[in-house]
């Protein structure tokens, strides 16, 4: 997970997705649902297709 942050962190769509994805269901980290919405946000508005078909299931506005 750290380096799957890094990348995040460092502009990787898919990592935003993974990373979002994993703190919103609490996957392998202490769950965060604000924290994965924001990585899910940016995900999907870079156009990462995972993240805005889960924003749109979970109605976060991006």
């Amino acid at each position: 997970m750290r380096y799957l942050k890094l990348a995040a962190d460092n502009g990787n769509p898919t990592a935003m997705y993974n990373v979002g994805s994993a703190y919103w269901i609490g996957k392998g980290v202490i769950k965060d649902q604000e924290i994965g919405s924001r990585y899910l946000r940016m995900a999907a508005m870079k156009g990462q297709h995972n993240a805005i078909a889960m924003c749109e299931k979970l109605g976060i506005i991006y």
